[in-house]
Formats: structure tokens, sequence, C-alpha cells
């Protein structure tokens, strides 16, 4: 699933649940540069950063 700004919460919950090794940020298809951002500035212009 492509990591959208109405899908995050979702993907979110889905790991949270899961059994996944993953760390969240590789769970979302972000690098931990990219998730740094997603976590301080949120979702209001993630678009143009993915």
């Amino acid at each position: 699933m492509k990591l959208t700004k109405e899908n995050i919460d979702q993907l979110v919950d889905e790991w949270h649940k899961s059994d996944s090794n993953l760390k969240l940020h590789q769970y979302l298809g972000l690098t931990w540069e990219q998730y740094k951002i997603l976590v301080m500035e949120g979702t209001k212009d993630i678009k143009w950063r993915l």
C-alpha cells in the first residue's frame, strides 16, 4: 500500500497489530530521515516529500 496522508493512521494501526519485526519507518516504507520529518512536521505536505 502506498503511503498517503489519508492512510498513515491505518498503516500505523496495522503495524501495531502485526507480528512484524520491522521498525515503524521501515513498515511505512520510509527512510529514517523521512520518518523524522513526518514525526516532526506531520502530514501537512507529505506528498511532495515521499
